[in-house]
C-alpha cells in the first residue's frame, strides 16, 4: 500500500528535535575546525589530544552509550538527550576556557566531557526518533539528517565572511578562533530548551 504523505504538521515533538539538530550542526561549524586551534594556544600538542582521547573521551563514550542504554526506558529519551546537551555545554565551555596555566585538569575533563556526549547523544537520538517518528518511515530520520547537515554547511559558509570581520578588528583580547567557539556555545546555550520539553 502507498505510503500515507510526508508532512510534519502536527508533530511539535519531531519539528523540536529537528531544530535541535539544526543548532547542533551550527555549532558544530564552529567548533570542528577551530577546537584544535585552542588546543595549539593552549600548547597542547596531537601527542596528548591522542593520548586523552584513549583514556578519557573513548572510555567515556563507551560507559555514557551502556549507561543511557540502560536509563533510557527509565527516564525517557527527552530526559537521555537533555544530559547530552548539557554534556555538549560542558565540553565547548572547557575547551573555550583552556589557557597553558589550566590545560594539566581541564583538558582531560574537557575530553570527559566529550565523550560522554557522543555517548549520549548516539542512543538519546535513536530512542527519541523510535519514540516519536513513525515505525518504518525512513523519511523522517532522512529529514532530521539532512537538516542537521543543512545547517552545519550553512555554518560553515557564515564563518568566512565572520573571520575575515574578526581578522581585520583591532584590540581584540582573544584570537578569533575563541569567538567562533563562544558563538557556537551561545548556540548550545540558547537551543537547550528545546531538549527539555516533551
Amino acid at each position: 500500500p502507498p505510503r500515507p504523505r510526508f508532512t510534519l504538521a502536527g508533530r511539535g515533538a519531531f519539528l523540536r528535535l529537528i531544530a535541535w539538530n539544526m543548532a547542533h550542526g551550527l555549532a558544530l561549524a564552529g567548533t570542528l575546525p577551530y577546537l584544535p586551534v585552542l588546543m595549539d594556544d593552549a600548547g597542547i600538542d596531537a601527542h596528548a589530544f591522542a593520548w586523552w582521547q584513549s583514556r578519557a573521551t573513548l572510555p567515556m563514550q563507551l560507559a555514557t552509550t551502556l549507561i543511557a542504554g540502560w536509563a533510557l526506558p527509565r527516564i525517557g529519551s527527552g530526559a537521555v538527550l537533555a544530559l547530552a546537551h548539557l554534556a555538549l555545554i560542558a565540553a565547548d565551555a572547557s575547551f573555550l576556557l583552556l589557557s597553558a596555566a589550566n590545560r594539566d585538569w581541564l583538558f582531560p575533563l574537557a575530553m570527559a566531557a566529550s565523550g560522554a556526549a557522543r555517548g549520549l547523544i548516539g542512543i538519546g537520538v535513536l530512542g527519541r526518533m523510535y519514540e516519536i517518528a513513525p515505525p518504518g518511515d525512513t523519511r523522517f530520520p532522512a529529514a532530521y539528517h539532512a537538516a542537521g547537515g543543512l545547517a552545519c554547511a550553512l555554518g560553515a559558509l557564515a564563518l568566512f565572511p565572520a573571520l575575515a570581520a574578526l581578522e581585520t578588528t583591532i584590540g581584540l583580547s582573544h584570537a578569533p578562533a575563541w569567538y567562533v567557539v563562544a558563538a557556537a556555545l551561545t548556540v548550545r546555550v540558547v537551543a537547550a530548551p528545546l531538549t527539555w520539553r516533551r
